[in-house]
C-alpha cells in the first residue's frame, strides 16, 4: 500500500479484468497484489521528485490532497497497461497532461493550494521525522480514502 494511493483505490479506478490481466505474472487468475504495491510505490517516488522541493503533506489542502492522489493513480494506471498491452489514447493523453502538470507545479506554475515550503529536496537519513518532506501518519492516509 502507498502513502497517497491504496491497492483497492488503484482497483477502483479501473477494470477489475482488465487489473487482473495486467498484473497477473504468474497465471494464477488473480490480481497480484505485490505488483500493485510496486506500480503504486513509483508512481508515487516520481510524483515526490518532482513535489518535495515544494510541499509537505500537512500543508496540502483537502483539494490538494486529492489532486496528488489523482495524479498518482494516472501514473500507475499508465504503468499497468504498459506492462502487458499497447497503452490506449486515453491514458496516454492523461499520462501526458500528469507529467506536464507535475512540472507546472514544480515550477510553481500550479498549486497544490498549499504555501511552498523552500525546503531542500534532499533529506539526510538522520532527519527526525517531523524535518522530512512527505512524513505521512495514518490520519493522513485517512486523508486519501475518499478519491479513487
Amino acid at each position: 500500500m502507498g502513502d497517497i494511493l491504496s491497492n483497492a483505490q488503484l482497483q477502483k479506478a479501473m477494470d477489475a479484468d482488465l487489473i487482473q490481466d495486467v498484473t497477473d505474472d504468474d497465471q494464477s487468475g488473480s490480481v497480484d497484489t505485490d505488483v500493485l504495491d510496486e506500480v503504486i510505490e513509483q508512481a508515487e517516488g516520481t510524483v515526490y521528485l518532482y513535489l518535495a522541493s515544494k510541499y509537505t503533506l500537512d500543508t496540502l489542502t483537502a483539494a490538494g490532497k486529492k489532486m496528488l492522489r489523482r495524479l498518482v493513480t494516472n501514473i500507475a494506471i499508465f504503468d499497468l497497461y504498459s506492462r502487458r498491452m499497447s497503452v490506449p489514447d486515453v491514458i496516454k493523453t492523461r499520462y501526458t497532461e500528469t507529467q506536464n502538470q507535475l512540472q507546472q507545479l514544480a515550477r510553481g506554475e500550479l498549486s497544490l493550494g498549499a504555501n511552498s515550503t523552500h525546503k531542500s529536496p534532499l533529506m539526510s537519513s538522520d532527519q527526525a521525522d517531523e524535518d522530512r518532506l512527505f512524513n505521512f501518519t495514518d490520519s493522513d492516509r485517512d486523508d486519501f480514502q475518499d478519491y479513487p
